[in-house]
């Protein structure tokens, strides 16, 4: 029987929890085994690399109409202290976009490559982005693209850290030191 605490030991049988220390555990299911070869890049990262391309097509669409747009669309005239402080806001969250997007599209040119900067690099923007997006949405700055931009985002995030995409990185960076 097996315990919730591990212990030292081998599988029993060696075959999907090989890479696991001690007996069997029958209490989990079994992972399935993947016979995909990991030299080859899994259909998972060509579709966070579209997802990516989409999220920074959106994003600098975003940041262009918060740098160069109209301001108060809702037909009144705010206060001077109100004003200033969209138009502040809005170009900081527009900038930031726009930076996160040109950082984004060039590191996911080298997703394909295997490495692991260009997943850490996108991990990086993307956090920046959506801590961004999600506060000018809180503090009413930005407009319904700013919702959809966290949600590309993210998508793209699930994509990049998928088994397979692991898989595919981690073959591509291990040294043998032998």
């Amino acid at each position: 029987m097996t315990s919730m605490f591990p212990q030292p030991g081998r599988p029993d049988d060696g075959k999907p929890d090989a890479d696991r220390s001690g007996p069997k555990d029958y209490n989990r299911p079994s992972r399935p085994v993947d016979n995909t070869d990991p030299s080859v890049a899994p259909p998972a990262l060509a579709w966070a690399y579209w997802v990516l391309v989409g999220a920074a097509i959106v994003m600098l669409t975003s940041a262009m109409v918060g740098i160069f747009g109209a301001g108060d669309s809702q037909g009144h005239a705010p206060s001077e202290a109100v004003s200033e402080y969209l138009r502040s806001n809005r170009r900081f969250v527009s900038v930031v976009n726009a930076i996160a997007a040109l950082v984004m599209a060039i590191a996911a040119t080298q997703l394909k490559s295997g490495s692991k900067w260009p997943r850490r690099i996108i991990t990086v923007a993307i956090a920046l982005t959506l801590f961004t997006n999600i506060a000018a949405l809180a503090l009413g700055v930005g407009g319904l693209a700013l919702l959809f931009i966290p949600m590309l985002l993210m998508v793209a995030l699930v994509l990049l850290y998928r088994p397979a995409v692991n898989r595919f990185i981690k073959s591509h960076n291990y040294r043998s030191f032998t």
